[in-house]
């Protein structure tokens, strides 16, 4: 009998067909977008050496007249003058979404005006995100009262801030136009990137934010990273294809023993996904739910009609389930469940999850904070290489350990079967020098995925947080993770 690829127009195989194809698309895409990276990576590096070889003059130097802020860009300069600190567009405001080390923060820039009566706008420094309220007080973060030197690199405005109230003391970006506006008189149309004070702050905060190192950073790794990931779909789609025609045709394979595993409903994975990430847009749940924008659309559509979901449309935005839903998401995960006769297994898995579970908590809690020497806990600034390669290390052994966990879970329910995958990418880009990919709750980190993982098994077993784990005496169910 003859190879027939007839197979390929049922409708299960175009599916995949055009999953493919757009996958290996848009990663080859992302190949040639971070090699453009590097480039411009290399272009801003040479312009930063070149810079640097010019004479240091103070920002309100003659020489510096008539040129663009372009050009003023990397320039080294030096200042002298007194902080505002009140009167028009005086006093601290804070850059919100600015990370040191992977951890959350602000920038807090403050006006200074120089002898000759020009204002600065300064950068001076990182500050923890718990450390600051915008609209409380910044005393613990106040410049130096009286006549200052500094030092530092000129940086371009970053994008317009539209809509921010006229007397906002904290942005989403630094806007050199509008923080202009409020102070009146002559601004320099660049900022500067504080490196040495003189005095210096009393409590070593804000923390100067420097440069990234001169070299070509990750992108030639994710350039190659990509094209790799790309040829390989491409590929194993290939091979699957020709062995699936081999056979004469879907028969017994991967596939066929992948669906021996408790399917879920379109709709009940989306009910899921909302339960494990609600207030998330179609984009997240399109990575929880491995099911396409228009099949999630059309499912939440439903959702909404029957008064299960809803869409909360006051920040944070996006979808939600009502308690209606909530109740009927319990009722079919464990009518589900026990009809498949799956309870008792999956149970046995959840008690694995438990004992890993105090590991990875302990690796993510070491990653955000160390002991100082007085004894006390300090935000990381991972600055310790060696400690930092130690935690990478630990956290690579727990995603070893979790995986044929992740597996174990894929094989009962399928529902389960990408969290091996999600968590492999977070390590992938943690050993790669992407830190945040550990903890960061805006992405898919390891401890993202972790957390998500953990309320995935509560919500299949019925089980509350706060109720004792089974594989832990007297430690509550999600005690510490959230």
């Amino acid at each position: 009998m003859g190879v027939s690829f007839r197979f390929l127009a049922r409708p299960k195989w175009i599916a995949w067909t055009v999953v493919v194809a757009v996958a290996v698309v848009v990663m080859a895409n992302l190949s040639v977008w971070q090699l453009n990276r590097l480039h411009e990576r290399r272009d801003t590096n040479a312009e930063i050496a070149a810079r640097a070889n010019e004479p240091v003059v103070p920002v309100d130097s003659a020489s510096l007249d008539g040129l663009t802020p372009d050009e003023l860009r990397y320039r080294f300069v030096t200042a002298e003058g007194t902080y505002v600190t009140d009167g028009p567009g005086g006093g601290d405001v804070l850059i919100a979404n600015q990370t040191v080390g992977g951890a959350p923060g602000w920038w807090v820039v403050t006006p200074l005006r120089t002898g000759s009566g020009l204002v600065v706008l300064v950068n001076r420094g990182w500050v923890p995100f718990a450390s600051a309220v915008p609209g409380g007080s910044l005393d613990a973060f106040a410049p130096p009262a009286g006549p200052v030197y500094v030092e530092g690199l000129l940086q371009t405005t970053q994008s317009a801030v539209v809509g921010a109230e006229d007397d906002a003391m904290a942005l989403p970006r630094l806007d050199v136009e509008l923080l202009a506006s409020r102070i009146g008189g002559e601004v320099a149309p660049v900022w500067l990137q504080l490196e040495v004070q003189d005095p210096a702050q009393p409590n070593g905060e804000p923390i100067p934010v420097t440069l990234p190192p001169l070299d070509d950073g990750p992108h030639l790794n994710y350039t190659g990273q990509w094209a790799i990931f790309a040829t390989l779909t491409l590929v194993i789609y290939l091979v699957l294809v020709i062995r699936t025609a081999q056979r004469g045709g879907d028969g017994p394979g991967t596939a066929r023993r992948a669906s021996r595993a408790l399917d879920t409903d379109p709709d009940l994975a989306v009910m899921c996904a909302l339960r494990l990430a609600p207030l998330v847009e179609v984009d997240r749940l399109r990575v929880v739910t491995d099911l396409p924008p228009g099949v999630i659309d059309t499912h939440i559509a439903a959702l909404v009609a029957g008064g299960l979901a809803r869409r909360h449309d006051v920040a944070p935005t996006g979808w939600t389930l009502t308690p209606e839903g909530h109740t009927a998401l319990e009722e079919r995960l464990r009518a589900q469940l026990d009809a498949a006769g799956l309870r008792t297994a999956v149970t046995a898995l959840y008690e694995r999850f438990c004992a890993l579970n105090p590991d990875v908590l302990a690796v993510v809690t070491d990653w955000q904070v160390v002991t100082s020497d007085d004894g006390t806990m300090v935000i990381n600034d991972h600055t310790d290489a060696v400690r930092d390669a130690a935690v990478v290390a630990r956290l690579g052994a727990l995603g070893d350990a979790a995986g044929p966990l992740c597996d174990d879970l894929g094989a009962l329910v399928a529902r389960f079967g990408n969290y091996r995958h999600r968590l492999e990418v977070a390590r992938r880009h943690v050993e790669s020098g992407g830190y945040r990919w550990v903890d960061s709750p805006l992405i898919d980190s390891f401890h993202t995925v972790w957390f998500e993982l953990h309320e995935h098994l509560l919500a299949t077993l019925g089980i509350e947080r706060g109720r004792p784990d089974p594989a832990t005496p007297g430690v509550a169910t999600g005690a510490g993770d959230g």
